[in-house]
């Protein structure tokens, strides 16, 4: 394996370790979810349908994780804090989902 490969792989590594931090169980979509939302520039935040469009999933999916990554998750049990899901004062019907603080902190851990 080549040099370059290896600290790949050792990037991709020390990221799966800090999400297995915040839950040993969280499953990759949620992951890459997160990933999508901090990567998007606009600080309104990514709309659900893109989100949809992204990964390539359905919208409950997409619904569920950002459930799962907000403050509070499906019947009232704590989420992780990462994200929030706000109206688009645009358009009142769609969602947008940027990351909180605690969630660029973990961005910003994940990306250095």
């Amino acid at each position: 394996m080549k040099n370059e490969q290896v600290a790949v792989a050792k990037r991709l590594f020390k990221a799966v370790e800090e999400f297995r931090k915040l839950n040993g169980e969280m499953q990759a979509q949620c992951m890459s979810l997160f990933l999508l939302v901090g990567m998007h520039k606009d600080s309104r935040g990514i709309s659900m349908t893109d989100l949809k469009a992204k990964l390539g999933v359905a919208q409950s999916s997409v619904s569920r994780n950002v459930s799962i990554l907000s403050k509070i998750k499906i019947a009232a049990e704590p989420g992780f804090g990462l994200v929030e899901a706000i109206e688009d004062p645009m358009e009142r019907r769609r969602k947008l989902v940027r990351l909180t603080n605690k969630g660029n902190r973990v961005f910003k851990s994940l990306t250095e």
